[in-house]
């Protein structure tokens, strides 16, 4: 936010956050970030374990749903996965038969990214049923990793100091304690977390891979191994996370001594590479392409870039024609997208443009869950920050770190990257809630910064003059999520109403049911389905749950459900 200006006095060694009570509070800013996240964190996770809502995963729809199939399947003897698991969703009856799906596939690939339905499986095997551990395993990685964003923030801003006269002692306080805390409590990933869904956890190690290369200093050869090791975990729930590691890795590397740092880079990429070529040693065992990830990405650049596509869920009409003839090729599906907007740039050009302008809406566009449906029953999410919240701050505090020195060339590359990397992803792909919830690491090391550095600006009012300008750009940039939306943004649908009312008669109370039925009748006048929806509901009140299609052990039987009188 202002010019850097250097310090005649000798550098403050990296440990030393200062003297007085802003020193002493910034050095134990990280546990307090911990103990805060944990503690509201807690307070969501009771409130959804007593609702009718936790039992979302019954759904049959859902990647939550195929996660435990499939980890069931590992954990009773298939190891390898072989012959590899197969999701199947009534959506995808439009385009071809199951047994015309399982023939686009290729052999033996794994269905997605493994690592989280391998850490399903571990967890039914050490505790049972997994969701009730899963979902306290990852409030404790969610709480731990906002405490590490807090160290990070702080430890740039230690060294800092150094170099910028006059930086306050408070915001190298108060700046990571407003990082740790917009990370740890950002709604949308707190309530991506209640699900047995990988999105959480990658943006958990996405921010730790960030966070632990701002931290790093004069690294070693262990420190990378350690580094390396994330990073292959992060690619392997999900691939988008390999290009993140690997310059984790590279900046990590070059804080070495001159001559040690291709070493430190050799141990780095060869510890990333040791999760993934158990990957490719799996793949050879079982004679698929020795370095597959997984099927989504060949169905998803199908689904979402293919003439039709619209930059919502709604998959491209030509999804089963071009999966059908590209014969498990990743290389077909791209060459034949390419090929459906030959004679049309313009249009694909439009269809880039409204995937960014949903990425930077406000609406977080449902997937299998419906964050408005739950903020809507769940209180505690809607007092917690939002997108527009750490969009503003977050990419100005960025700018300034980056223009004014606070981040080293190479660390703010890795930062940058933590952003664009998944923006990138939703190009491809399509922007939705748990896709674009890896941002909020970047962003609220950004906001961590940039609070810092208006803290010290405003030490006088010609620093608030300096400032004045970025806090103006901070409030635009985040008024652009307030923009009209470009896709249909329904705080409920149909199916979330069938689902919810479906799930609470099974908790024994028919009543409740009636009530989310009602609410939607009322209240779900936005739904793009909603002549379909007004079917449904009607069938619901009629004593028929197939529309719900949540497994049948989670389905009242029909001696105890609701009906309205003849």
């Amino acid at each position: 936010m202002t010019e850097a200006r250097p310090v005649e006095s000798p550098a403050i060694a990296p440990a030393d956050a200062g003297g007085g009570r802003a020193g002493r509070f910034a050095r134990i800013v990280p546990i307090v970030v911990v103990l805060a996240v944990l503690a509201v964190r807690s307070v969501y996770w009771a409130a959804l374990e007593g609702s009718a809502l936790s039992d979302w995963h019954r759904w049959t729809e859902t990647d939550e749903y195929s996660n435990l199939e499939w980890s069931a399947r590992i954990a009773g003897g298939s190891w390898l996965d072989a012959p590899a698991y197969r999701g199947w969703a009534s959506w995808q009856g439009a385009y071809g038969t199951q047994e015309a799906w399982d023939g686009w596939y290729q052999r033996n690939v794994y269905f997605q990214g493994v690592l989280y339905t391998y850490f399903l499986a571990a967890v039914r095997r050490a505790a049972g049923f997994p969701v009730v551990p899963v979902r306290l395993l990852q409030l404790l990685l969610a709480s731990v990793t906002a405490g590490v964003v807090a160290a990070a923030v702080r430890a740039v801003l230690v060294r800092a100091r150094s170099r910028v006269r006059g930086f306050s002692g408070w915001g190298v306080a108060v700046g990571p304690l407003a990082a740790g805390l917009s990370y740890g409590l950002f709604s949308p990933l707190v309530f991506h977390d209640g699900f047995l869904l990988r999105d959480g956890p990658f943006a958990h190690l996405s921010a730790l891979l960030v966070a632990l290369a701002l931290m790093a200093e004069a690294p070693r050869p262990r420190s990378l191994v350690l580094l390396g090791l994330l990073g292959g975990a992060t690619a392997l729930l999900k691939q988008t996370g390999l290009p993140l590691a690997l310059l984790a890795v590279a900046v990590v590397a070059a804080k070495g001594e001159k001559g040690r740092r291709t070493l430190l880079a050799a141990t780095g990429v060869a510890a990333l590479l040791l999760p993934l070529g158990c990957l490719f040693a799996r793949n050879v065992a079982v004679g698929a392409p020795t370095f597959a990830f997984d099927t989504r990405g060949q169905v998803c650049l199908a689904w979402s870039c293919a003439r039709g596509a619209n930059g919502t869920n709604t998959p491209s009409p030509l999804l089963g024609t071009i999966l059908s003839r590209a014969g498990g090729s990743t290389g077909s599906v791209v060459r034949q997208v390419a090929e459906s907007w030959r004679g049309d740039l313009a249009g694909l050009a439009g269809l880039e443009l409204r995937k960014a302008a949903t990425f930077f809406h406000r609406y977080e566009i449902a997937d299998n869950a419906n964050f408005s449906f739950f903020r809507d029953r769940l209180p505690v999410l809607a007092f917690l920050p939002v997108f527009a919240c750490l969009l503003g701050p977050g990419l100005v505090g960025l700018g300034s770190a980056s223009a004014n020195r606070l981040l080293s060339a190479g660390e703010a590359a890795l930062v940058w990257g933590g952003f664009l990397f998944p923006f990138a992803s939703c190009l491809l792909v399509s922007t939705t809630s748990r896709y674009r919830a890896a941002v909020a690491g970047p962003l609220a090391i950004g906001l961590g910064l940039g609070l810092a550095a208006l803290l010290t600006l405003g030490a006088d009012r010609a620093g608030l003059r300096r400032a004045a300008p970025a806090v103006a750009l901070a409030v635009l940039v985040s008024l652009v999520p307030l923009l009209p939306p470009v896709v249909p943004t329904p705080r409920a649908t149909y199916s979330d109403a069938l689902v919810a009312a479906t799930l609470a008669e099974a908790r024994g109370s028919g009543e409740a049911g009636a009530i989310e039925i009602g609410r939607y009748l009322r209240e779900g006048t936005d739904d793009p389905l909603r002549p379909v929806g007004i079917l449904a509901v009607q069938a619901w009140l009629a004593g028929e749950r197939a529309h719900a299609q949540v497994e049948a052990g989670s389905v009242a039987p029909p001696g105890k459900r609701f009906r309205l009188p003849r």
